[in-house]
């Protein structure tokens, strides 16, 4: 972009300047003359519930895709054609739509961060600012989405050990 080319451009004068080999330049003069030009934010893209089911139904076809056949199905220890393919995906995209957590957030989201309380239908994403893109803490409830609720609750009987929930 213009400003990241300007950026480059206003630290080389400046270093040049710091080595004596622009002396007569002054670091304000520098700095006003490469300063940030405004760039306009795009509008955020907002889906339709035709488009929302549509992506969901996606990701459910993709989490439906197995294997035709392992090797350990081949042997007779599982039933053929019942190896998932693919890692599920639809539990991420369910609860990045109904959280409004960006994906990075929720892959990187440990269990420790979660606090659920389904029986009282209350829980809450504790978000520290390593976490999100923005290096800003916040919390996000989940009171408003209770099948979030009950989606990372079922998640966490099978999880185990697992210290991500979606990882």
């Amino acid at each position: 972009t213009v400003n990241r080319a300007l950026r480059h451009v206003r630290a080389f004068i400046l270093s040049s300047r710091r080595l004596g080999l622009a002396p007569k330049l002054e670091r304000e003069a520098v700095s006003d003359a490469f300063r940030k030009t405004p760039e306009p934010k795009p509008e955020p893209v907002v889906l339709r519930p035709a488009e929302l089911r549509a992506l969901l139904a996606a990701a459910s076809r993709h989490d439906g895709q197995t294997y035709q056949l392992t090797r350990v199905e081949k042997s007779g220890l599982k039933v053929a054609g019942r190896t998932p393919r693919y890692t599920p995906a639809a539990p991420l995209v369910l609860t990045a739509l109904l959280t409004g957590c960006r994906i990075g957030e929720l892959l990187n989201l440990p269990w420790s961060a979660v606090l659920l309380e389904p029986e009282a239908g209350k829980g809450e994403l504790k978000l520290t600012t390593d976490m999100t893109k923005t290096r800003h803490a916040r919390t996000v409830t989940l009171a408003e989405s209770p099948s979030v609720i009950r989606l990372l609750a079922a998640r966490k009987l099978r999880a185990g050990e697992g210290r991500f929930v979606f990882g």
